[in-house]
């Protein structure tokens, strides 16, 4: 798809782990502007159910995000409600959901 202002952006989507095509996500994307240069994003991402037919029954997510080759990856956990984010400098952030 070209924008009005030249960039060009590109994408495909994929089913998402746990609803299928009825939540799609953009699995890889592009944006390439007029002067040649050029960010890359790709995802990934994945679930862990207690039993694979009921949507609710999640036990753990994991999202992994690479930009321009940088990944950032993010695991939530259902037991302890906590979301763990990894950076690419290696830090991590761990985030409680207080419910």
């Amino acid at each position: 798809m070209e924008l009005p202002d030249g960039r060009m952006m590109r994408w495909s989507l994929a089913a998402d782990p746990v609803f299928g095509m009825l939540a799609p996500y953009r699995k890889q994307e592009s944006v390439t502007t007029p002067g040649g240069r050029t960010l890359t994003v790709t995802r990934s991402h994945s679930a862990t159910l207690s039993n694979p037919a009921d949507p609710s029954s999640v036990i753990a997510l994991q999202d992994m995000t690479n930009i321009n080759g940088k990944s950032f990856v993010d695991v939530y956990a259902r037991g302890t409600r906590t979301t763990t984010r990894t950076t690419p400098a290696g830090r991590s952030f761990v985030t409680t959901t207080d419910l």
